[in-house]
């Protein structure tokens, strides 16, 4: 399929636009708009009430895939990208001062926001299936938190998965402590037969985000949020607009498009195989990668006792690898001794075929000694 881009010369939006195609491998056939009528046509895309733009559903049948999660829970009100709606969801559900219950190990972007807005994030204890419920509900009566965060599918850093028991009892315990649950959930559609979301369990309970950047393309900054009840609508929003006007139209109007006539679906399945390819690359290099899930875009990887975090990053960014020390998502005094790498950070599979060997060689020597002269 070919699609007719309209482009205005000069325009941001419009050169975004045509970034964002060309990163999700479509083709498409410049159009370069001067008249005041075509421009009129285009104004009419940028507009935020444009009817072609609908919020996604559970009555609408959408063909693709990637409306599967959010017509499972409801609808979901498209907005600018997840970091922002889980700033707006911080800023709307807790007070200064007020804890976020959180895992140990957790998304980066949920201590910077806390942080930014004067609130603090309380850890629950973790067993291999994740958060329990047990310490849930002890840190729900010891800090008397009103907000709890998940990342409960393929769990950045860890790649982890909670199965749909604990999912489940989760949901209670916060309902037993009339918590809510912020359920920030990027890499549902990356993974194969997911246990449903947390908030299929608790569905008066959770504000569910998912976004578009980590499933489709990173330059489509559109994220969606599904709300436990109307109520919370307008809070949400006012809370979404101190950090942005809007979403963005045009990315809205994309992502609206291909999702209805399947193009999402078809980006969703390239990227999966191609996730699939690099995890086994990463699998048949490095011994980590046999806990990675099949089309994750992350590893965990647990390092030997000769390297510290820090000293493996540091030594790392020497040999122009990027890796990310474990101490950047664990909110307490002692990280695991562990790195992320991701997979999807270069272009081909070569490139990263090549820096996953560096990697490994760099594993197996051992640091250099304090005061070891090198000639």
């Amino acid at each position: 399929m070919k699609y007719q881009l309209f482009v205005l010369a000069g325009c941001p939006a419009c050169t975004a636009l045509e970034l964002c195609m060309r990163d999700a491998g479509l083709a498409y056939e410049r159009i370069v708009l001067a008249s005041p009528r075509h421009a009129a046509d285009v104004l009419v895309l940028l507009s935020e009430s444009d009817p072609r733009c609908p919020m996604l559903s559970q009555g609408e049948q959408s063909a693709s895939g990637l409306a599967a999660c959010l017509a499972l829970l409801g609808q979901g009100q498209p907005e600018r990208a997840a970091q922002a709606a889980l700033a707006a969801l911080i800023l709307t559900l807790t007070q200064p001062g007020e804890a976020i219950l959180a895992e140990p190990l957790t998304y980066p972007g949920l201590r910077a926001a806390a942080e930014q807005l004067g609130r603090r994030v309380v850890t629950v204890a973790t067993d291999d299936e994740g958060m329990r419920p047990d310490a849930l509900e002890q840190a729900c009566r010891e800090h008397g938190a009103r907000a709890i965060y998940l990342n409960p599918t393929i769990q950045n850093p860890t790649t982890r998965t909670m199965p749909a028991h604990r999912r489940r009892d989760v949901a209670l315990a916060a309902q037993k402590h009339g918590a809510l649950i912020i359920e920030d959930d990027p890499y549902w559609l990356l993974g194969t037969s997911m246990p449903p979301p947390v908030a299929c369990f608790a569905p008066g309970q959770v504000y569910y985000v998912a976004t578009l950047s980590k499933c489709l393309s990173p330059g489509l900054r559109t994220a969606y949020i599904r709300l436990p009840h109307a109520r919370s609508r307008a809070g949400v929003l006012a809370a979404l607009r101190s950090f942005a006007l809007m979403s963005t139209p045009l990315s809205t109007a994309l992502a609206t498009q291909w999702i209805h006539e399947g193009s999402a679906a078809q980006l969703l399945a390239g990227i999966r195989t191609e996730a699939f390819a690099r995890r086994e690359l990463a699998r048949q290099l490095l011994f980590s990668a046999d806990q990675a899930p099949p089309s994750g875009i992350h590893v965990w990887h647990t390092l030997p006792s000769y390297w510290t975090s820090l000293a493996l990053t540091q030594a790392a960014r020497a040999e122009d690898l990027r890796v990310t020390a474990s101490d950047a998502f664990y909110a307490g005094p002692t990280p695991p001794n562990a790195i992320r790498i991701s997979l999807g950070g270069v272009e081909t599979r070569a490139h990263l075929a090549a820096a996953l060997k560096k990697l490994a060689e760099l594993l197996v020597r051992r640091p250099l000694m304090s005061g070891e002269i090198v000639v």
